[in-house]
């Protein structure tokens, strides 16, 4: 009768139900004599037909509950609880309540090996704070360790599975070394762990959903080449992590894989640097959202879809190349970016509602290729003045002056525009990377202003990059640059007329005579260093000026006539000069002016120096000379003017 009432206790209490080693055999044998003498018995009662139905029920039940071997019940060997099955044994928990605060599972039980570690088995058991698993160990169970008290881990390597919040909720768990043989990170397998950084081994090809999620103090991952798949949420809330980079396996990233946590103030830490391995083709939904420190992004051309969101709110992001291999861009994926300008590769099929909205800085948006199927909102949201810049052969923008939101551009122009090139500038084109990768480029030289029909390719060293520094024979004329593949071509247009540039400005001397320009002694200009000065077909003129202070816009006045020479007069006694030159070639010109001079001198006596002579003069006479003044001209210029 034991044995029928040990069958009829609550499931709960079966399992925390224990009995000695050394009884394990005589119940086994006793359980196997009671169910062949219940099975006989059942057989007699069917053949008298006697049996009420209620009672063949109870009698099935009772003896297949008596045959249960004795191995799947709960028993202790040490500080463990298990079970074993199949030849081998299941660590069911601890035997005492406190769990002690360490153990070492053993590699045995009884001759059965250990191997799982079963679901439960240590959940919510705070008083544990070290484990030591075998390599045995094939299997940990869910939650098998969550929230317990564990600060570290080893994984050993003979783990292959582990369930779902294994070590979830284990705050006081700051490292884990996972062994090589795991393939799979289960879901929420270290969610609200305390763990500082993490190792994934190269075995690992799958990241679970949520398994590092809200892991506040995760600073540093890495990742093994082998990974494949990270999934959604599985570093969200990961405030101290800013840095990943994902290995060129991954092939999906999750539905809010990294995407932070969000108080009440906004977003709480996040990653400031994402570099992706080229081998990812998905990012999920809202995956690296509100990420407020993240300010440059490469997109790889393995990638072929960025999903909803998967950008969104990042409010520092400032600089996103995309690949060549993008094809979608989902609903709002770069919404409230930062950017100025963004450039859409040609494999682009498809933009979403509202793709960029609010980037209140984003001006250009530049299509590679034809235009991409849009929503009627697609590029809403952005600022007054936004350009679709395009390429001339592009097509599906229409022949209005806006598309999709957008005012219309033309693509691959010269940086300088219309405006004049000076001589030794260099001239190069816009929106180069729009063209395909295998198009060649040649300059060309414009003889006459104006007319495309007039150009003609340039010959020389140069002349086929994407950028041209002028040179003499470009002067007066204009240039352009055609890039070409073989079957399409294509031309920017004519560049600003090319004129002549200075390099050193004329410089004033005083002939040979040193100190303060004087009147009545001349003044002398340097040259000048000039880039587009020809022989015979270049002329340098020149224009002396007075000036009024040191400030050159008060040479209002033009003095002199066109020579390198100028010798100041009375009018310029107290006033500064300079001298302006012009190169003028094949038409074109251009200006330098020199430095001003010091303060124009006068070449008479002061009143101090004509006394000082006087006085010399009549020193001299009392001594017994001829009280004689010594007169120079411009003493006996003086002493006339005075009478």
């Amino acid at each position: 009768m034991a044995f029928v009432t040990l069958a009829r206790l609550p499931v709960n209490a079966r399992e925390s139900f224990t009995l000695p080693t050394e009884k394990r055999a005589q119940i086994t044998m006793s359980s196997r004599l009671t169910g062949i003498k219940s099975l006989f018995l059942w057989k007699r009662i069917l053949q008298n037909r006697v049996c009420l139905l209620i009672a063949c029920a109870w009698t099935l039940v009772a003896s297949f509950a008596l045959v249960a071997p004795a191995s799947s019940l709960a028993l202790t060997y040490g500080d463990f609880s298990y079970t074993s099955a199949g030849g081998s044994a299941t660590i069911t928990g601890c035997s005492a309540n406190p769990c002690p605060s360490s153990l070492t599972i053993p590699s045995t039980i009884n001759t059965y090996p250990v191997a799982t570690i079963g679901t439960n088995a240590f959940l919510n058991k705070t008083s544990l704070t070290s484990v030591s698993i075998p390599l045995n160990v094939r299997t940990i169970g869910v939650s098998a360790f969550r929230n317990s008290g564990l600060t570290s881990v080893t994984i050993p390597n003979g783990v292959t599975s582990i369930g779902d919040f294994a070590f979830a909720g284990t705050t006081t768990l700051t490292s884990v070394s996972i062994g090589s043989n795991l393939t799979t990170l289960s879901d929420y397998l270290f969610y609200r762990s305390g763990l500082t950084s993490v190792t994934i081994p190269n075995t690992v090809t799958t990241i679970g959903y949520g398994a590092f999620a809200s892991t506040s103090d995760l600073a540093s991952v890495t990742f093994g080449t082998g990974l494949t798949t990270i999934g959604g949420f599985a570093f969200s809330a990961t405030p101290l992590l800013e840095s990943v980079t994902i290995p060129g396996n991954v092939k999906t990233i999750g539905g809010s894989a990294f995407s932070p946590l969000v108080g009440d103030a906004g977003p709480v830490g996040g990653l400031t640097s994402v570099t992706f391995g080229n081998g990812v083709e998905t990012i999920g939904a809202n995956a690296f959202e509100n990420l407020v420190g993240l300010t440059t992004l490469t997109i790889p051309d393995s990638v072929t879809t960025i999903s909803d969101y998967a950008f969104s709110f990042n409010t520092a992001l400032a600089s996103v190349n995309l690949g060549r291999g993008l094809q979608s861009i989902g609903i709002s994926a770069f919404a409230a970016s930062a950017l100025t300008t963004i450039t859409i590769p040609a494999s682009v099929t498809n933009v979403g509602a509202y793709a960029f909205e609010s980037s209140d800085s984003l001006m250009t948006v530049r299509f590679a290729g034809d235009a991409p199927t849009v929503d009627d909102l697609s590029f809403y949201g952005l600022p007054a003045g936004a350009k679709a810049v395009r390429l001339s052969s592009a097509s599906g923008f229409g022949n209005d002056s806006t598309w999709n939101w957008l005012d219309l551009a033309q693509a691959f122009q010269l940086e300088t525009g219309s405006a004049p090139v000076a001589r030794g500038g260099v001239v190069k084109s816009t929106d180069i990377d729009l063209l395909p990768a295998n198009r060649l480029f040649q300059w060309q030289r414009c003889s006459t202003l104006n007319d495309a029909s007039s150009c003609s390719d340039i010959v020389g060293t140069g002349t086929n990059g994407a950028w041209w520094g002028t040179r003499n024979a470009d002067i007066g004329r204009q240039v352009r640059l055609i890039a070409s593949t073989g079957s399409t071509d294509w031309l920017t247009d004519l560049s600003g007329v090319v004129a002549p540039a200075n390099t050193a400005a004329p410089s004033l001397n005083q002939g040979l005579v040193s100190g303060a320009p004087k009147q009545g002694t001349s003044l002398h200009t340097s040259f000048g260093t000039w880039g587009g000065y020809i022989g015979g077909s270049s002329t340098v003129s020149f224009q002396w000026q007075r000036c009024t202070t040191t400030d050159a816009s008060s040479c209002t006045t033009n003095v002199g006539t066109n020579s390198q020479w100028y010798k100041p007069v009375a009018a310029d006694v107290g006033n500064y000069l300079r001298v302006t030159a012009t190169l003028t070639t094949n038409g074109q010109t251009a200006v330098a002016s020199s430095a001003l001079s010091s303060q124009v001198a006068s070449n008479l006596l002061s009143r101090r120096a004509h006394t000082a002579v006087r006085s010399k003069a009549r020193k001299h006479a009392a001594k017994g000379g001829t009280a004689k003044p010594h007169k120079t001209k411009t003493h006996k210029r003086t002493h006339q003017k005075r009478r």
